[in-house]
């Protein structure tokens, strides 16, 4: 599942159950204590202040908000000013709560109610490649953002792995590498680029139409402009003699913020698929690609970031056999690139792996669980978790509000379960919440209300129940 809500959406639906919201726009600019808004003249200074909380949904000041304390025909005055001016046609939404304790409810709504309500998550487990079968069970971590596992397959069989354990040399990567541009060598037993030049690249010669390649990388990576990354290479055509045809190719980098999915066509490169994703230096990532067919998934950290069909013309890089690594540079960047632990696993015909068993006291795995078979190669791993939580708001401005991060349509039946449960949790902190009288506010009237949503969140659909099972689980 993607991510398809926002904290908007589901604040102004939580809103609309418990106790209501207005947008509003300004009609003349007002200052940083005030906005003007036309459509609230004649309307009683009660209207206003039993929904008090504006909130500026664009304009200089979006994301901040204020408590209202008094309505003067148009002008609506805040009791603390916001950082700027309220200019003139401004969104504002006014709310009886704070605009972050819809947030909070939210996100104890979601934790609450896993594992009845989740996100599927899918990722990658690289057994011992170098274990033979027969020689007992071993532990195995759960992938990173997976809480309960339902199903195991196996996927592929080791095509290349290094780790790059081995002298350091400033005239070789070694081991099967075929530098095609530049020198490549080992530092640290660590991958890099000697000659530190944009487009410095090597390659494998193994072939590999289908698989999945996985590199940990780091390097300059929080800039557009100044910058070193590395890249994965895959899909790369050959002609009848077997020289590399760089130019008709497929990569994937860390760069800016972005995960970025890209195509060389005749020596052009252009963006395929995007994905947000934090971009730090001299901080180790780990890229992985997954291709097969014309299905091209990215994970970074154990996440699936993009999935991505090849259609139309593109369809020719599924015949490309060729993968590499190369080194993508930008200005006088500070940080060195660095990248270890690559590993290729080519396509074999997928068969479930049912002997394993998740221990119920920790995120680990059992394989196998009860034979002593156990799997070389790599597993695909298929599971769950709670959806994606909100971020934490601050006391007077919120973070995110239009963009999609939670895993949950408004049109999934389990979209409804949600909201009441949040409004169950919102209730909850307000039975608890200190005005600025210092005294709490209808505290027995919210836990009522609170115990009434609790029951009606019980009694509404969930999603199909996903089993994590002792040798073998699955969707039941």
């Amino acid at each position: 599942m993607t991510a398809v809500l926002s904290k908007q959406t589901a604040r102004r639906a939580l809103a609309a159950v418990a106790g209501g919201y207005r947008t509003y726009d300004t009609t003349t600019g007002g200052s940083s204590s005030t906005a003007i808004i036309a459509a609230l003249s004649g309307i009683g200074a009660d209207y206003l202040l039993a929904m008090p909380w504006g909130l500026a949904n664009d304009g200089t000041q979006a994301l901040s908000f204020r408590r209202a304390s008094q309505l003067d025909s148009t002008t609506v005055t805040f009791a603390n000013a916001f950082g700027g001016t309220i200019a003139t046609a401004v969104s504002m939404d006014f709310y009886p709560f704070r605009p972050s304790l819809y947030t909070e409810a939210l996100n104890r709504a979601m934790a609450k109610l896993y594992p009845g309500v989740y996100r599927i998550v899918t990722s990658h487990l690289i057994t011992h490649a170098a274990r033979k079968t027969g020689q007992g069970n071993a532990v195995y971590p759960f992938p990173r953002n997976m809480q309960r596992v339902h199903r195991l397959t196996h996927w592929g069989s080791t095509v290349a792995t290094d780790l790059f354990d081995r002298a350091a040399s400033t005239t070789t990567p070694g081991d099967g590498w075929t530098v095609d541009v530049g020198t490549f060598g080992v530092i640290s037993e660590r991958g890099y680029a000697v000659t530190d030049a944009d487009g410095d690249r090597m390659s494998r010669t193994e072939d590999m139409k289908d698989g999945v390649l996985e590199m940990i990388v780091r390097g300059t990576l929080n800039s557009g402009a100044t910058y070193r990354s590395p890249a994965l290479l895959f899909r790369m055509a050959e002609d009848y003699t077997g020289a590399i045809d760089y130019a008709n190719c497929l990569v994937v980098r860390l760069l800016n913020a972005v995960v970025d999915l890209r195509k060389r066509d005749g020596g052009t490169e252009t963006s395929l698929a995007t994905a947000t994703q934090t971009t730090s230096d001299g901080v180790d990532y780990v890229l992985r690609v997954q291709f097969v067919g014309d299905r091209i998934r990215v994970w970074v950290d154990d996440l699936e970031l993009i999935s991505f069909q090849l259609t139309g013309l593109n369809a020719k890089y599924l015949q490309n056999p060729r993968v590499g690594v190369r080194l993508d540079k930008g200005g006088s960047p500070a940080t060195a690139a660095r990248f270890d632990d690559f590993y290729a696993f080519g396509q074999t015909s997928p068969f479930e792996w049912t002997d394993w068993e998740q221990n119920r006291d920790s995120f680990t795995l059992n394989i196998p669980a009860i034979s002593t078979t156990a799997p070389t190669g790599l597993l695909l791993v298929e599971g769950s978790a709670p959806l994606t939580a909100f971020a934490a708001d601050g006391t007077e401005a919120l973070v995110t509000d239009t963009t999609a991060i939670v895993e949950i349509a408004t049109t999934d039946f389990a979209y409804l379960t949600l909201i009441e449960q949040a409004r169950a949790e919102l209730f909850r902190l307000l039975s608890a919440e200190i005005y600025p009288t210092g005294i709490p506010q209808n505290s027995a009237q919210y836990l009522e209300l609170a115990k009434e949503a609790a029951m009606n969140a019980a009694a509404m659909k969930r999603m199909p129940r996903a089993a994590a099972g002792f040798r073998h689980a699955q969707i039941v």
